[in-house]
C-alpha cells in the first residue's frame, strides 16, 4: 500500500491480512510522523480506518479488474 499526504510522499506500507481479511494495526513512523491503519479486505473491497497526527480518514477501496 502506498500512502500519501502533505508529509509523507508515496511512503509504502507492508501489511500481511490475517485469515479473515481484517488487519489490527499497521504502524510505520517516518520523519517522525506516525500512520496507524486498521481495516479489513472482503472480496475486492479494503475499508480502513487511518489516522496520521490529528487528521483521520475512512478508506474504502475497491479493487477493479485488469
Amino acid at each position: 500500500m502506498t500512502f500519501t499526504n502533505s508529509v509523507l510522499r508515496d511512503f509504502s506500507i507492508t501489511f500481511n491480512p490475517h485469515q479473515d481479511g481484517s488487519f489490527g494495526l499497521v504502524s510505520a513512523v517516518i520523519a517522525g510522523n506516525a500512520v496507524q491503519i486498521r481495516g479489513r479486505i472482503v472480496g475486492d473491497v479494503l475499508e480502513a480506518d487511518v489516522s496520521n497526527g490529528p487528521c483521520e480518514h475512512h478508506w474504502r477501496l475497491t479493487k477493479n479488474p485488469p
